[in-house]
C-alpha cells in the first residue's frame, strides 16, 4: 500500500503532440495561416530564422486548429484517466504554445498544470527536462513521450513511457533501461499513404491510352513506353495534389461524417511524412 502511495506521488508529466495528439498543433496551425493569408508561404521562412519560439508564436496567433476537432490519442488517454483517478498528479509539457496547450487542457479537464513554450523559452528537450527537474527534483517525474527530442527528458524522468514512437526512438529510449509502458499504433505507413494517394482515381487517367490505341500501333514499344510514363506521370500528379488538398482541408474533413476517417484528417498518417511522399511523387 506505501509503495502504491509512492508512485501516485510521482506525477506524470505527458507531451502533446504526437503523444497525447496524433497530430503536430503547429504543423497544422501553420496550414490554417497559409490558407487563411497565402503569401506567409513566403514569410515564414523569415520568421523561423528568427526563431522557432518566434515562429510559434506568430503563427498561432493567426490561426490555430479547433481542438474539439483534434485526432486525440484516445487509447493512452483512457489510461490517463485510470491515473488520474488513482490520485495521480498529471502534467501537460509541451514545446507548443500556451494557448494551444491550454486549449487542450480545458477540452479534456484532465491535467493539473501545464507547461508550454514561451516567446522566450523552448520547452523542449534540455530546456524541457531541466524544468521538470527543478520542479520535481532529478527522477522525481515520469514522462511519456514518443520523439528523439524526448529522449533527454527520458534520461532525467524515473520512468519512460513510449507513445507512437518509431523503431529508432524506440530502440534509444530502451537503451536508457526504464521504459515500463508502450502504447504504439497498429498502422503501418504504407497501406496508409497508400489508401491516401487514392489509386482507384488512376483509372481516369487510362484514357492517355486512347490515342495509342486508335494509332493501332501496338508493336510500337517506344510509343508505349512514353505513353505509360505519361500515365505514371499524370497519376502520381493527381495524387500530389489529392495529399495537398486533404493537407489543407483537415478541419473541413474532421467535421464530415466519412471524410474524418480519412488518414491525415484521423492523424493515422504524419503530415509531415505525406508532405515530403507528395513533393516526391511529384518530382518523379
Amino acid at each position: 500500500m506505501e509503495q502504491t502511495k509512492n508512485i501516485n506521488h510521482i506525477p506524470l508529466c505527458v507531451d502533446l503532440d504526437g503523444t497525447l495528439l496524433n497530430t503536430d498543433t503547429i504543423v497544422e496551425s501553420s496550414l490554417l495561416a497559409i490558407k487563411k493569408k497565402p503569401y506567409l508561404i513566403f514569410v515564414i521562412p523569415f520568421w523561423i530564422l528568427l526563431g522557432k519560439n518566434y515562429f510559434k508564436s506568430r503563427i498561432t496567433d493567426i490561426a490555430r486548429p479547433e481542438v474539439g476537432y483534434l485526432p486525440f490519442n484516445d487509447n493512452f488517454i483512457e489510461y490517463l484517466k485510470k491515473e488520474k483517478e488513482s490520485g495521480r498528479q498529471l502534467i501537460l509539457t509541451t514545446a507548443t504554445t500556451a494557448n494551444i496547450a491550454e486549449e487542450v487542457n480545458v477540452h479534456l479537464n484532465l491535467f493539473d498544470e501545464v507547461i508550454a513554450s514561451k516567446r522566450n523559452h523552448n520547452n523542449r528537450s534540455g530546456n524541457k527536462v531541466n524544468e521538470l527537474t527543478k520542479r520535481y527534483g532529478i527522477k522525481g517525474f515520469d514522462y511519456a513521450g514518443n520523439s528523439s527530442a524526448d529522449l533527454k527528458v527520458w534520461q532525467g524522468s524515473r520512468e519512460t513511457i513510449l507513445v507512437n514512437a518509431n523503431y529508432s526512438v524506440s530502440k534509444k529510449a530502451k537503451k536508457i533501461g526504464n521504459v515500463t509502458r508502450e502504447f504504439q499504433s497498429s498502422k503501418k505507413f504504407l497501406p496508409l499513404i497508400v489508401k491516401e494517394l487514392r489509386i482507384h482515381q488512376w483509372l481516369k487517367n487510362i484514357l492517355i491510352f486512347l490515342p495509342f490505341l486508335l494509332a493501332h500501333k501496338f508493336h510500337d514499344k517506344s510509343l508505349f513506353l512514353i505513353t505509360f510514363l505519361v500515365f505514371l506521370s499524370f497519376s502520381f500528379t493527381s495524387s500530389f495534389v489529392y495529399i495537398i488538398n486533404d493537407m489543407m482541408d483537415l478541419e473541413a474533413d474532421r467535421h464530415h461524417k466519412k471524410k474524418r476517417f480519412r488518414p491525415l484528417a484521423s492523424g493515422e498518417l504524419s503530415i509531415v511524412k505525406a508532405f515530403v511522399f507528395s513533393f516526391f511523387l511529384f518530382s518523379i
